[in-house]
């Protein structure tokens, strides 16, 4: 049956883009409608409420038609309409991840089921029906989101707003100095200028190379210039700001150590004779590109000291490999944070209890938790408000559970 175009209410449609319909729309306009639209009656109304065909729907009134082919169906409810619209679009490859979010997740809430049951109706994973709902939760708070190319980039951007948020409420409501610990929401350089000549007994630092590289196998490649570059410029403020004998250990990519190595001897600082190696235990997971490469599961530290270094305490030699796995995805606060067990390891060699170990890209406070732990006073930098809030919160709760009386 034929119904006057302007007898129906479009409503709201969870499909907002209607993609390309060039083809569509000259079809239409060579062969007229082959496929009729779907409509509900209203009871007592003449109007009638769209469910299905949005697209063939917008043409014809771009084409100047009065009427338009239908199927009625008598007095849909909401939930109907919606299931409908589901069905008609949820397959569709040009519907975009935003819209089959906040369609699943609108069905979801209208049958009031368990997110089990809404995937078994809607034939999806259970797993994607869960995203689906949450990712239908953040673009209600933040449309603009909705832009982004995927919804995976979407949940990142989302969740690292709400750290900024977590950080910068945590900044104001905790102090940033204890008598044991000492971090400040600055850039390294800041920090390093702040500090007054042979003050530091010993320097653990991880400058951030490698955080921006596409997968974990190229964490030691040359990314995150910026870093590096920071890296070289304080190597200087460490030949001043260390006292004599102490040492340096900064963790740093394979590419790098070289020039770090020569930049910290021309700067008459002693090098170590050879690297610290870091052994993960298990390889980085390969590139999807390519499986057929040599799987990087170390990171080196560069070992310089000011004059002849002090010779390792509490130990006669130590091998130049270290064998500690990472933390696991699943407690890290930081995405390159180094474990606590190698730290306190580093810090116990190379310092005694009372003593000032420093680091210039504190992250989520790894180290100065380390130093707490052993007895030693910290100082830190870091420019990130998220990563330094929560930085504040480990450090507050850790300090909260020990007595604050460091060793003179």
């Amino acid at each position: 049956m034929k119904i006057l175009i302007a007898s129906i209410e479009i409503g709201h449609r969870f499909r907002e883009d209607l993609g390309n319909v060039t083809e569509l729309a000259e079809s239409m306009q060579k062969f007229g409608q082959l496929q009729p639209i779907v409509v509900s009656t209203r009871p007592d109304s003449s109007m009638y409420d769209l469910v299905a065909g949005g697209r063939r729907l917008y043409i014809a009134i771009n084409l100047g038609w009065n009427e338009i082919d239908c199927v009625t169906l008598d007095s849909l409810t909401e939930l109907q309409i919606r299931e409908i619209e589901l069905e008609e679009n949820i397959q569709r490859k040009d519907m975009t991840w935003s819209e089959r979010a906040k369609l699943v997740a609108e069905l979801h809430r209208l049958r009031g089921n368990t997110m089990r049951a809404t995937s078994n109706q809607v034939g999806r994973a259970l797993a994607s029906i869960h995203e689906d709902i949450q990712i239908a939760q953040v673009l209600e708070a933040m449309p603009e989101l909705a832009n982004l190319p995927s919804a995976r980039q979407a949940l990142r951007a989302y969740h690292t707003m709400e750290r900024v948020i977590l950080g910068q409420s945590l900044i104001a409501a905790q102090p940033a100095v204890s008598a044991l610990w000492d971090l400040r929401l600055c850039a390294a350089q800041t920090l390093a200028d702040s500090l007054a000549d042979d003050s530091v007994d010993m320097i653990l630092t991880a400058p951030p190379f490698g955080v921006d590289a596409p997968n974990t196998t190229t964490a030691n490649a040359a990314y995150d210039t910026d870093s590096l570059d920071d890296t070289i410029s304080l190597i200087p403020h460490f030949a001043r700001i260390l006292k004599p004998g102490a040492c340096a250990y900064i963790f740093c990519a394979d590419l790098h150590y070289g020039a770090l190595r020569a930049i910290a001897a021309n700067a008459n600082l002693v090098p170590a004779s050879t690297a610290i190696v870091w052994d993960k235990g298990s390889p980085a997971s390969p590139p999807s590109t390519d499986k057929r490469v040599w799987l990087g599961q170390h990171e080196l530290i560069l070992v310089v000291s000011k004059g002849p270094s002090r010779t390792l305490l509490n130990q006669t030699s130590l091998g130049s490999v270290l064998r500690y796995a990472p933390p696991a995805p699943s407690t890290r606060v930081h995405p390159m944070e180094r474990p606590q067990d190698l730290l306190r390891r580093l810090i116990n060699v190379s310092s005694v209890p009372g003593e000032t170990i420093c680091d210039f890209f504190a992250g989520s406070a790894s180290t100065l938790l380390a130093a707490t732990l052993a007895g030693r006073r910290s100082i830190g930098a870091e420019i990130n408000p998220a990563h330094y809030g929560l930085a504040i919160a480990r450090l507050q709760k850790l300090t909260a559970s020990i007595k604050e009386e460091p060793t003179e």
